[in-house]
């Protein structure tokens, strides 16, 4: 399949556990001193349920010549859409949307750009130190040996499973990742027989394609626009390694509508 068609793809099901994109930024007291009243307004038609957590931040403090590992807690919030398959999580220190049921792109692009632009407003201005989208894939077929996905995806992705181990019997895990470094973004592409009853013996059909890319490095000038730029960035060269990751034969079975 050319690159240039990967823009056009799209399925009617597909193995998403999640898709996760998270803005990091330099840590804003007023998240954890004050309610998010206002922001929690705003979004409310969408996302209706609210819930309040606590999350924890460990880190290593340097006390005279000694190094201690010590605790910080924080207050978050959780706000969720009426069925829960969408999430938005606001900390001092991060911003994060989640969807468990992906439809397409331009729902996650919508949802993501709609309760960011609101974020921005009440809480700026905003340093960014990290701004990811992770796409968590987990195939899971009914049907064949569990070890061999040479039908369904491509055989560079599976050689050490395929040629390498001679106790297949044995094998109850056996993941792999790579670190691509673009300059101005990274991808960690992990992918291999994760294996939902680790650390059992393998007996499910079942290959991980998780692709996370991020960046570190912002422009001086930060503003709205780049975080939607980011996202559709890191969103084509993620959908361009799951297309090189997978063959014809998974794409029937998701439904390809092209």
């Amino acid at each position: 399949m050319n690159a240039e068609n990967y823009d056009n793809i799209e399925y009617k099901e597909n193995f998403l556990k999640a898709v996760i994109f998270r803005i990091g930024f330099n840590n804003i007291l007023k998240i954890s001193q004050t309610l998010p009243v206002a922001f929690q307004d705003k979004i409310r038609a969408n996302f209706p349920i609210t819930e309040e957590h606590s999350g924890t931040k460990i880190f290593t403090a340097i006390q005279g010549n000694k190094k201690q590992e010590q605790t910080e807690f924080y207050k978050e919030w959780w706000f969720f859409n009426k069925d829960k398959t969408m999430k938005v999580t606001i900390n001092p220190e991060s911003y994060v949307f989640e969807s468990f049921s992906y439809k397409n792109f331009e729902v996650i692009n919508k949802n993501i750009k709609e309760t960011y632009e609101i974020f921005s407003q009440e809480y700026s201005p905003i340093v960014f130190n990290r701004i990811g989208l992770r796409y968590v894939n987990e195939l899971s077929v009914k049907d064949g040996n569990p070890l061999n996905w040479t039908e369904y995806i491509d055989e560079n992705l599976t050689k050490t499973t395929d040629s390498f181990i001679k106790e297949k019997d044995k094998i109850s895990r056996a993941m792999s990742q790579m670190h691509l470094n673009y300059d101005d973004k990274m991808l960690i592409f992990t992918y291999g027989l994760h294996n939902t009853e680790f650390p059992s013996k393998i007996s499910r059909k079942e290959f991980a394609l998780d692709l996370d890319c991020y960046t570190t490095e912002f422009p001086e000038e930060q503003n709205i626009n780049i975080v939607e730029d980011y996202l559709c960035t890191f969103h084509n060269l993620i959908q361009k390694y799951f297309e090189m990751s997978i063959k014809d034969k998974l794409r029937n079975l998701m439904g390809s509508k092209k």
